[in-house]
């Protein structure tokens, strides 16, 4: 039998529901703004209703409604929306830094621009043009100087730019990854806290918002997956890797990798793996775009990374380099000697000397021979020659030596005397007619997973296939730096493969390192060519007229592409003195044309029009122009993809906010609709005391 106060146990039942929903209500439109809050709603459900059904239950029509009960607070979410926003977040950020590192790379190349590497190159080919025309100008000569001085800053300036940005990325890296720890501990912590409030059977929705947004967060960061483990949290992980299960979590680490300028390395902390397992053997650099393996390297030999230089300061020392041969007693005064050289493969420059020659003569002819016209069979690229210097020994003597423009066994040379044993007096043979080495070039001799490979460089990332021959890219998104004989292990594998980390790791070891190598390439090439047609010519006056062998250009320190742009200047000679600046040729006899003569300043301005970028088949500034192009191509695209990834997370979010966004207009509409339910529910608890009053106090008062 119901119970006398069953109607006032009806509305107090509502009087709660609906003031829990008035709760509700308030604490959604209080946190409208909150990030990453999910609008909630309470569930309502009918209580048991009176009676249930057995043999001893009331003789009533049916059954009563006992009124109505909340049955759970939900927070209203699309899960699927979920995932997508988290995938395409994850793209998101690797774009936004990948467009924002190549628009800061496109800031530091400047172009266009009067002040960039385009224009100083226009303005240094210019300065030559007018030597030509003017070879005994002084002014003429003042503004090459200025113009290569000019093109020195502005190639520096964009290197050591770029190297800065790359440690700047660097910086943020170690920022990022402590960020994505901080986010993987609050997310763990907060698994902790939900385990405890839902494991007594509530809804931790406020928790399970604080913790989504903080997914989100990570989720810009790195790619991760996420799954609900019921009763003990969510499981986060990325590339299978679990970095929060239930109450666990993992975190990453950095190292400073030395075959990567020392930049960190991001690995997990149970997985610490190093990028080389043993740097005494190789060290690498790894793209993010590399396959994910190992790599086995075994190393037989070093390069030594030398260019092959001749000559002996013992043999053919002499007190001054501007004793005749004759005098000597290498020729008669009516003599000739002819002696050839070879680099590699290459056909043989024969030079001519004759007994009124000196050492200094000598040279001049040799380095006469390249690309000039009054040399037969003159060599037309500059790594096919060689450079001739008179030396001074530390006995205070002098003496000739011959070295090769490029280092590596392929640019090896061979000398052979043909006529007067002219090669062995002046000390570049022995009597047994082998080369009097001063630097000998050895290749690096190595192989990578299965294959052998050889290189004149110890930094590769292309070298000759022992078996084909032909040069190949060893390993795409590899870089090695071999350090010693042995065997080692590379790990080509990144810890993440989206977000804004994984952008971050692409910029620093990919973009910029490309453009800087374009650069180092730009200059090297640049120095080495100049270098190579300026030694040939003669520069202005008494002092400089019958000498050559200046270059234009300091030579670098180590004859190799990998950092000749922080490293290009102007030769200090040519800085000091502007008669060193090289415009006229030789007679043919070793000696200049004379101070009028303009042939070398033309051949210096022909190297413009010559294919001698990308193999010999693209001009300096043709080349520069295809960088600039390349650069503005990636830009754009990374911004369109930025912006289309953008686009989409915010069609996404939009789609998530119709769900769980906290709509105003439909909260206050909710006011209403639960206060009015509320006030009728007291309504009806007033009309049931009136009932109940009337029982107890009308009723039963018979005779008064």
């Amino acid at each position: 039998m119901r119970s006398t106060f069953f109607g006032i146990e009806i509305g107090a039942r509502s009087l709660y529901t609906q003031r829990m929903a008035l709760e509700t209500t308030g604490h959604n439109i209080a946190n409208a703004n909150t990030p990453g809050y999910s609008r909630q709603r309470v569930d309502m459900g009918t209580t048991d209703p009176f009676t249930v059904p057995s043999f001893e239950r009331p003789a009533t029509p049916g059954q009563i409604g006992t009124g109505v009960q909340v049955e759970q607070i939900r927070r209203l979410r699309n899960f699927f929306l979920d995932l997508r926003y988290r995938q395409e977040s994850s793209t998101l950020g690797k774009w936004d830094a990948i467009s924002e590192g190549l628009r800061e790379v496109e800031l530091f190349i400047g172009e266009p621009s009067d002040t960039g590497v385009r224009s100083a190159l226009d303005k240094f080919w210019a300065s030559l043009e007018e030597l030509a025309n003017e070879p005994e100008s002084r002014a003429v000569r003042e503004s090459v100087r200025e113009k290569t001085e000019v093109l020195v800053s502005a190639i520096k300036h964009v290197a050591n730019s770029l190297q800065s940005y790359r440690d700047d990325i660097n910086n943020e890296v170690k920022m990022r990854v402590d960020e994505i720890n901080s986010l993987i501990r609050q997310i763990s912590n907060l698994n902790v806290e939900i385990i405890k409030v839902e494991g007594t059977g509530d809804n931790a929705n406020d928790l399970r918002d604080r913790q989504n947004y903080l997914v989100e967060k990570l989720a810009k960061l790195i790619d991760i997956d996420v799954k609900e483990n019921p009763g003990k949290g969510i499981v986060v992980s990325t590339d299978g890797f679990d970095l929060v299960r239930g109450i666990k979590h993992h975190e990453f680490v950095v190292h400073q990798n030395p075959g990567n300028d020392g930049y960190y390395e991001v690995r997990w902390d149970i997985d610490d793996f190093p990028v080389s397992s043993d740097v005494s053997v190789v060290t690498a650099v790894v793209s993010p775009d590399a396959a994910q393996r190992f790599h086995t390297v075994e190393v037989f030999q070093l390069a030594n990374e030398l260019s092959h230089k001749v000559g002996d300061s013992t043999v053919a020392s002499i007190a001054s380099p501007n004793v005749t041969l004759a005098a000597l007693g290498w020729l008669g005064k009516n003599e000739m000697g002819v002696f050839g050289i070879k680099v590699g493969d290459n056909p043989e420059v024969e030079i001519t000397v004759t007994g009124e020659d000196t050492l200094q003569t000598v040279a001049n002819k040799i380095n006469a021979a390249y690309n000039n016209s009054n040399v037969s069979s003159s060599p037309d690229i500059s790594e096919n020659w060689v450079e001739a210097q008179v030396e001074e020994s530390v006995t205070g003597n002098y003496y000739l030596t011959v070295k090769s423009n490029k280092p590596g066994e392929s640019h090896g040379m061979t000398i052979t005397d043909h006529i007067s044993d002219i090669a062995y007096r002046l000390g570049l043979i022995d009597a047994t007619g082998n080369t009097n080495d001063i630097d000998t070039p050895q290749d690096a001799i190595f192989r990578i997973d299965g294959v052998d490979y050889r290189s004149a460089y110890n930094r590769i990332e292309k070298a000759i296939n022992q078996s084909t021959g032909e040069e190949e890219t060893i390993t795409p998104g590899v870089i090695y730096t071999l350090t010693g004989v042995g065997s080692a292990s590379v790990s080509a594998k990144r810890v993440v493969e989206n977000g804004k980390l994984y952008g971050l790791l692409k910029v620093r070891d990919s973009i910029i390192p490309y453009y800087m190598e374009q650069l180092d390439d730009l200059a090297y090439t640049l120095i080495n060519e100049m270098n190579a047609q300026h030694r040939a010519g003669y520069g202005l006056g008494d002092t400089d007229r019958d000498v050559n062998g200046i270059n234009l250009f300091e030579p670098l320190s180590v004859n190799k592409p990998y950092g000749a742009a922080k490293e290009i200047s102007i030769n200090s000679q040519i800085e000091e003195d502007l008669n060193k600046i090289a415009a006229a040729t030789g007679d043919g006899y070793g000696h200049s044309a004379g101070d009028g003569d303009n042939q070398n300043a033309l051949k210096l301005t022909e190297l413009k029009h010559r294919g001698i970028m990308s193999g010999g088949t693209t001009t300096f500034s043709d080349f520069f122009e295809s960088l600039l192009s390349r650069l503005g191509v990636d830009s754009e695209e990374a911004k369109k993809n930025n912006e289309n990834q953008e686009t989409m997370v915010k069609q996404i979010d939009h789609k998530r906010q119709e769900t769980s966004g906290v709509s105003l207009d439909e909260e206050m509409a909710n006011i209403v609709k639960f206060q009015r339910v509320y006030e009728a529910s007291a309504r009806f608890i007033t009309v049931q005391d009136s009932i109940i009053n009337r029982i107890i106090n009308g009723m039963g008062l018979v005779g008064r």
